[in-house]
């Protein structure tokens, strides 16, 4: 198994999100909208594998 990372432009609307390594990230402090009731977003964590040899 080795990483696939994801690349920008590739899934709209997380580019925000996705780390040098390519892998995804959220915290609660991700999503500011104003006021404290309606922001945040669960931490989320994601990272993209594939078999050896396979594309």
């Amino acid at each position: 198994i080795v990483d696939d990372p994801l690349r920008p432009g590739e899934i709209a609307g997380i580019d925000p999100f996705l780390t040098p390594q390519g892998t995804l990230r959220t915290t609660p402090a991700d999503l500011e909208l104003g006021s404290p009731e309606q922001s945040g977003l669960d931490g989320f964590f994601a990272a993209r594998m594939r078999r050896a040899g396979q594309r």
